[in-house]
């Protein structure tokens, strides 16, 4: 206020501050992102159902509802659900073709996965 800056309160305007966003933001975020794996990670069990279903009418493609018990972190049984990124990081390390494996490469890059 000092600075003249104007205060938006809950009467002013439809304002949302909890630091989580809403359905709405969440839609257009991914919108925006385009994943194609989406994995609920955070809140109680209704809130991951609710983010998973959410996540699956918003048009991505794979959605993980539950991580299984294990030691691995979530983020590589993640990239692991990738069968293309899998497959090209495998043929990878046996190639020995130049050509293929600038293919490979360039496929691994096209898809964000290297």
């Amino acid at each position: 206020i000092d600075l003249g800056m104007k205060i938006i309160e809950d009467g002013d305007a439809l304002v949302h501050v909890s630091g989580h966003p809403r359905r709405s933001e969440l839609r257009k975020m991914y919108e925006w992102v385009r994943p194609q794996i989406g994995v609920p990670v955070h809140g109680e069990a209704a809130h991951l159902v609710a983010q998973g279903s959410l996540m699956s009418m918003s048009g991505i493609g794979q959605v993980a509802q539950e991580a299984p018990g294990t030691e691995e972190p979530l983020i590589e049984i993640v990239l692991k659900a990738d069968i293309e990124r899998q497959a090209l990081l495998e043929e990878e390390k046996t190639a020995t073709d130049a050509h293929r494996i600038a293919e490979i490469h360039t496929r691994l890059a096209d898809i964000d996965a290297h």
